[in-house]
């Protein structure tokens, strides 16, 4: 009865929103250690799987720890911003591990994880756009 209860309450509060299809955007941040022994393994290359102003879902196939220290640079169209933090959590999905990373509040500029959470919509509504375009059948050619 409760959980009925909280359930239509939560459907009459915010609807039959749906959430919105999440896509991984490859070729926007490298992941690395904070404390690099060598050049070759100062970045790996990831795709981000969700982002919010607190942390990122980061997919790469590097092995890092629970507590490991991490520096994210994000490739944006006109400059590169870089973000320290901190893996929360990992998940395996072989090949590849998914990490949980918490931003550092401390040690990152505000403005700049504005800038790349701003990017990141920017693209996910766009891959939404072409992913909704390619099921309405409008990108057939002639």
């Amino acid at each position: 009865m409760i959980k009925w209860l909280k359930d239509a309450y939560l459907r009459a509060r915010y609807g039959f929103a749906k959430r919105p299809e999440r896509f991984k955007i490859h070729g926007m941040v490298a992941i690395a250690p904070a404390r690099f022994r060598s050049e070759e393994e100062r970045y790996a290359r990831a795709a981000v799987v969700d982002i919010s102003s607190g942390g990122a879902a980061v997919e790469c196939f590097t092995e890092y720890k629970v507590d490991d220290e991490v520096v994210l640079e994000f490739t944006l169209p006109a400059h590169k911003v870089t973000l320290s933090g901190k893996v929360m959590r990992r998940h395996a999905q072989p090949p590849t591990w998914v990490y949980g990373v918490r931003f550092d509040d401390y040690a990152n500029d505000k403005h700049s994880v504005k800038q790349v959470l701003a990017f990141a919509r920017e693209e996910m509504n766009r891959m939404r756009a072409a992913a909704a375009k390619n099921a309405t059948g409008q990108n057939k050619q002639a």
